[in-house]
């Protein structure tokens, strides 16, 4: 079955992207996930697109991107042109940038955690 093709309740969204109804609800108010189907009876219907858009999602929220920064990202792709290409790689590129400098000082603390380790000192002692 083609991804697009599967549906999924509320419910079934949850258990699949985990995050709770609440996020899942926020993320529709705030632009992140755009013009949600819905049955007659006015409960959502997700679809595998979706689905691809909270992986991609979760992906940027653990990595720390800033919301309104996704929200651009996902509004410049959901237009898919060639004049939002430069965009989308320039917020990409600029947080990669970020997680890239996080990812050095972090090592330099684990760097120096591990010398003290090993010449058996402790924390306070130089």
């Amino acid at each position: 079955m083609n991804k697009t093709m599967e549906s999924y309740s509320m419910k079934q969204f949850v258990e699949k992207t985990g995050f709770t109804e609440d996020a899942i609800r926020y993320y529709e108010k705030f632009g992140l996930l755009e013009q949600v189907k819905r049955k007659t009876n006015g409960h959502r219907v997700y679809d595998g697109k979706d689905l691809e858009k909270m992986v991609l999602i979760k992906c940027l929220k653990k990595s720390g991107m800033p919301l309104e920064e996704m929200r651009l990202y996902v509004q410049q792709s959901a237009e898919d042109d060639e004049q939002t290409i430069a965009e989308r790689d320039r917020i990409l590129n600029g947080h990669k940038q970020k997680i890239e400098e996080q990812m050095a000082h972090l090592q330099t603390i684990l760097d120096f955690i591990n010398a003290k380790v090993q010449s058996g000192k402790k924390m306070g002692e130089f």
